[in-house]
């Protein structure tokens, strides 16, 4: 993008996931654009005049959706599948509740989903993770671009995976502890069936405790949460210096999810991309973006019941070509669709738009 002259010219402001930007929903997406693009970020006051403002998932919709037409462009960087949780349901109230009682949001918010809704009306250009998703905010924002995360700037590839040498399969899932209630019940019957045929090593790199409702009510311990699987697993606390390693030690990853719950189901293929990106074999249920990136990738490795899981694991671990070729596969539609510049260009895209509206405004 021809940016230097132009960027320097702009004010450009960011409501971010946290204020250090270490969560990934900053690190991996506009903050990471904007240190590649050289460009100073301020953080987003809604009281100041901007350019350009974009708006993590943990801004104050509240409020920034009831901004006053200006010559101000909004994005909303909305990645998670909020919009599938119906509004008034007791996952939605109990969101919108909580985010109001803890002041995260400074007007009163009873339905998140709705908070949302109006989020995306408002906005110029909303940001999302999927084609799933792009179809249902298009009902709301006339402009909805889908752009995943960055990974292969903070993890290298890993340098080759395990063989199951030693009979042992081992497997690695890697996230936010709060998903691994998406092992039960399905993955983890799927566990005990493997476990009855060849020895199973299960390995989870995620963070040791994570703070309870909005971070307010105390902590959580992780091994409290997987404590009852029938494989004991080994956690590991994440970070990018040592992840590629566990990685290339395991010989499969594992993505389950809930397919009965809306909003894990409709999760972007962002994980298994990075599993892809560390070099492993990725088995994952079978949601809309898992299936559709298996199926352009030429890999048949979604499943929806125990049995299903429990064979794809098992025909990885006893056979070394298919491995290797789900290895090669994942490995090339990474490099393809979804390397740093491929990214980079997509946010090229949405400034230089955004850039020109504000010239002709």
């Amino acid at each position: 993008m021809n940016s230097a002259r132009d960027l320097s010219q702009l004010r450009i402001a960011y409501a971010p996931m946290a204020a250090d930007f270490r969560p990934p929903g900053d690190r991996r997406r506009f903050a990471f654009w904007a240190v590649k693009r050289g460009v100073q970020l301020e953080l987003a006051d809604i009281s100041a005049d901007y350019d350009l403002v974009v708006l993590s998932e943990r801004a104050d919709i509240s409020t920034w959706s009831r901004l006053a037409p200006s010559r101000t462009r909004l994005v909303y960087d909305l990645t998670d599948s909020y919009l599938a949780i119906p509004p008034g349901s007791l996952q939605d109230l109990a969101r919108g509740t909580g985010k109001s009682l803890l002041r995260q949001h400074r007007r009163w918010t009873w339905s998140y989903s709705r908070a949302v809704v109006a989020m995306c009306r408002r906005a110029d250009v909303v940001i999302c993770s999927t084609p799933e998703q792009r179809r249902a905010i298009l009902e709301h924002c006339s402009d909805v671009r889908v752009i995943l995360d960055v990974h292969d700037h903070e993890l290298a590839p890993a340098q080759g995976t395990s063989e199951a040498a030693d009979g042992t399969l081992r497997l690695f899932w890697e996230g936010q502890p709060q998903n691994l209630r998406g092992f039960r019940p399905v993955f983890n019957e799927a566990l005990r069936l493997v476990a009855n045929q060849m020895p199973v090593e299960l390995h989870l790199a995620t963070d040791p405790t994570f703070p309870r409702w909005f971070g307010r009510v105390g902590r959580v311990r992780t091994e409290d949460l997987v404590n009852d699987l029938a494989v004991k697993p080994h956690i590991h606390e994440w970070n990018s210096a040592s992840l590629p390693a566990i990685a290339a030690s395991c010989d499969v990853g594992v993505i389950p999810l809930d397919l009965d719950n809306a909003f894990a189901a409709g999760k972007p293929e962002n994980k298994l991309l990075l599993m892809w990106h560390l070099g492993l074999p990725t088995v994952t249920s079978a949601t809309p973006a898992y299936c559709r990136v298996m199926t352009q990738a030429h890999v048949n490795l979604t499943c929806e019941t125990s049995e299903q899981w429990a064979t794809a694991l098992v025909n990885l671990a006893t056979d070394a070509p298919a491995r290797s070729a789900a290895i090669a596969a994942g490995k090339a539609y990474v490099d393809k669709h979804h390397s740093t510049e491929v990214i980079l260009a997509a946010w090229d895209g949405l400034v230089e738009d955004l850039l020109t509206q504000v010239d002709s405004g």
